[in-house]
């Protein structure tokens, strides 16, 4: 795991939490590029979903990018 990133997800909103001292374009670790809540607007478009539709995925499916494109069956999305 990358020194400052957390695998743990918060209990209340099922999204993972980023050590604020990290810049934020290190969200990637062994398992996969992870959404910080900070990014979801920026992750919102780039999955062509809506804010709320991408945090309701995240809710189902945690926070790794790749599951959650796969669960909002935008697969090519790099």
């Amino acid at each position: 795991m990358i020194a400052g990133f957390q695998r743990e997800t918060d209990v209340n909103n099922g999204m993972a939490s980023r050590d604020p001292a990290q810049p934020a374009s290190e969200g990637i670790d062994e398992a996969g590029e992870v959404i910080y809540p900070d990014d979801i607007d920026d992750w919102a478009e780039r999955l062509e979903v809506t804010a709320e539709q991408l945090r309701a995925a995240m809710r189902r499916v945690g926070p790794r990018a790749d599951d959650v494109e796969r669960y909002l069956g935008n697969p090519d999305v790099v």
